[in-house]
């Protein structure tokens, strides 16, 4: 994405600007496929800094991660002053949080802007795969019934 890759905090945050006495209770966020972790030698010089600069700019994982751990119900932040608000919005209202991201493989596999006819039904075989899986299926059901009881 041109200012985040993955635009879930974004929505949410802008979701809450434009409604602020309005609880959002689901967020789901649906990643374009994540591929698997490749050990590298460590890079040095530019090479390394221009890396870092496309890893980050086209990272959705790690606001996966901030919002997992800021809309779950685990341990309280360990500053005090965090620690006392959220003591107070945990009690209102719980966001439910689901994020749906299948393993693609590796880095050069698949394009940013993958066109092959072939490879584009590789990615859908991928992604009804990661459908079927036990889990998936389960939180399926969960927004399932999230939305339902409305």
């Amino acid at each position: 994405g041109v200012v985040c890759s993955n635009p879930a905090g974004l929505a949410l945050h802008e979701a809450r600007t434009l409604f602020p006495d309005t609880p959002v209770e689901l967020v789901v966020s649906l990643g374009t496929g994540k591929f698997e972790e490749e050990r590298m030698r460590p890079r040095m010089g530019w090479d390394a800094i221009l890396g870092q600069i496309v890893n980050s700019a086209t990272d959705g994982e790690g606001t996966h991660y901030l919002l997992s751990d800021l809309l779950s119900t685990g341990p309280l932040p360990p500053i005090s002053r965090v620690r006392k608000w959220w003591r107070r919005a945990r009690g209102r209202v719980k966001t439910r949080y689901y994020r749906f991201n299948p393993v693609v493989g590796l880095p050069n596999d698949y394009g940013i802007d993958e066109t092959d006819p072939e490879k584009l039904e590789e990615l859908k075989r991928i992604t009804r795969e990661f459908c079927q899986e036990d889990d998936v299926k389960r939180q399926f059901r969960e927004i399932a019934d999230i939305i339902g009881n409305k």
